[in-house]
């Protein structure tokens, strides 16, 4: 089987809620992405999604190195090309920007489950801005990220910058209602 079939059986064990299996999944994933032996996408969304079931299942330890490599890998991948084109196209979700700013954000939860509220605010500072120079502001997975900035800066008591995050996240949340009706 293929490293895209074994990556989507992962997510949608992921979405039943069956980690165990996620994981064997992702894991095969993982070996297949890491068998072309160069940086690629591939690479970086299988540390990337074997990293977050680590995370959801509380395995903090094995899941903080993956991240890490994933977020190295998806730098490495956004270096800017030497191009021609003074004009660059948008980036779509799925490519490198993309991956890296949710790694960045999945590492930066778990940043905040471990309480280590400095390094979870870099993170979460810096995927805000890759997602919002990648894809743009008014989408969900921005308000997302607003959100979660918002439940990290309540965890450490920041009262003022987590309503500041909150208030970013409605207006979001905002632009996005309007453009449905």
């Amino acid at each position: 089987m293929s490293w895209k079939t074994y990556n989507h059986a992962g997510y949608q064990a992921q979405k039943r809620g069956d980690y165990d299996e996620a994981e064997q999944m992702h894991k095969i994933a993982l070996q297949k992405a890491e068998s072309v032996g160069r940086p690629h996408l591939r690479l970086a969304i299988s540390l990337g999604s074997l990293a977050e079931i680590y995370r959801l299942q509380g395995k903090d330890e094995a899941a903080e190195p993956l991240f890490q490599r994933a977020i190295e890998t998806g730098e490495q991948l956004s270096q800017p090309a030497p191009s021609p084109q003074p004009n660059r196209l948008r980036i779509s979700p799925g490519d490198p920007q993309t991956c890296l700013s949710t790694d960045l954000n999945n590492l930066a939860l778990l940043y905040t489950q471990l309480s280590r509220f400095s390094e979870a605010e870099h993170c979460f500072k810096r995927s805000v801005a890759i997602w919002k120079e990648a894809v743009g502001v008014y989408n969900q997975e921005m308000a997302l990220r607003f959100h979660n900035l918002a439940a990290l800066y309540y965890s450490e008591g920041l009262e003022e910058e987590g309503v500041d995050a909150e208030r970013q996240a409605s207006i979001i949340q905002e632009q996005l209602s309007r453009r449905t009706q």
